[in-house]
């Protein structure tokens, strides 16, 4: 897994090193070069986004254009006051606290403080982040989930009424062969030997630990979860599909959406919306538990019209 993540951290380097000429002046400032791929992220979430208009765009695009970022090793302060990054709007200039930008692993602080310095050389005022807040909010950008997909902004009511029946439709023409939430839980089965599981083991003394699975144990595993899987017939199949878009369909207004990319390499190919309709019940008290239900569907979009393409997945996840 460690090895996975820097394969893709060092493709994502790569990528914003031939991204232009505001990253290539950088030279080797990695820190440098990952603030300016955030910058040029944001600005292009922002200029895709409806709602993003309470700033001047053509502004912020000329700061990213021509600021030069620098990194440093020295704690950085400001009338006394430690601060992550300083600008200087008069010299274009961004200078970055490394220690600081290295400890923060959020992604969505990282793009606040990102867009906060580029409004400062813009000349925009963003005291106390009043501006970059809720803008890195809006189009919700930092959102990485586990597999690695990152989606960077919400759909606007306009663009949701619009398009989520389109995307629903899509799907049901799909419904025969796409997998269905019925086939993805057959295909969790199947996958968890893979994750390495373990059991309890003791000694003769009741001491206990863990041990894997024998491999008898785990080709049973495999042969009943490929059972299950190959036991789905296409009318079940169709019926958990379309169950799962009826779902969506009568609870369209409280249905989330999302746009985001397959990877953090966000190649145009990678474009995804990512819609959910979560009727979880938190827990209310001892007794009650609560319990999760949360509906997922993501296709592969258009990145101009945002039309469906392909799906990606539908899912259910069920607890408690």
């Amino acid at each position: 897994m460690k090895n996975f993540i820097l394969v893709v951290f060092i493709l994502f380097i790569a990528h914003l090193a031939w991204a232009g000429p505001r990253v290539v002046r950088n030279g080797g400032d990695l820190y440098a070069i990952e603030f300016l791929g955030i910058g040029q992220q944001v600005l292009k979430s922002l200029q895709s986004h409806p709602d993003a208009d309470t700033i001047s765009l053509k502004k912020l695009a000329n700061s990213l254009d021509k600021t030069l970022v620098e990194s440093t090793s020295r704690p950085l302060y400001l009338n006394g006051v430690q601060k992550d990054a300083i600008n200087y709007p008069a010299q274009m200039h961004i200078l970055l606290y490394r220690l600081s930008w290295a400890a923060q692993s959020d992604l969505a602080e990282k793009a606040t403080l990102v867009l906060h310095e580029y409004l400062g050389i813009s000349g925009i005022d963003d005291t106390n982040y009043s501006v970059s807040t809720p803008l890195i909010t809006k189009i919700g950008y930092g959102k990485v989930t586990y597999n690695g997909q990152v989606f960077d902004r919400s759909l606007s009511p306009t663009e949701q009424t619009k398009l989520l029946p389109l995307y629903l439709s899509f799907i049901e023409r799909h419904a025969k062969d796409a997998p269905s939430p019925l086939d993805r839980e057959a295909l969790r089965q199947i996958d968890m030997p893979a994750q390495g599981p373990t059991r309890v083991v003791s000694n003769s003394n009741h001491v206990g630990g863990l041990e894997a699975y024998d491999i008898v144990s785990i080709k049973n595993w495999l042969q009943s979860s490929l059972s299950d899987l190959l036991s789905i017939t296409e009318s079940a199949r169709s019926e958990s599909t379309l169950a799962l878009v009826e779902g969506f369909r009568s609870s369209s207004t409280k249905v989330t959406c999302e746009f985001g990319y397959n990877s953090v390499i966000r190649l145009k190919t990678e474009r995804l919306v990512k819609c959910v309709d979560n009727r979880s019940v938190s827990l209310t008290s001892k007794e009650d538990e609560g319990f999760t239900d949360e509906r997922t569907i993501i296709l592969s979009v258009d990145p101009q019209s945002l039309e469906p393409l392909g799906i990606v997945s539908l899912d259910i996840l069920r607890a408690g």
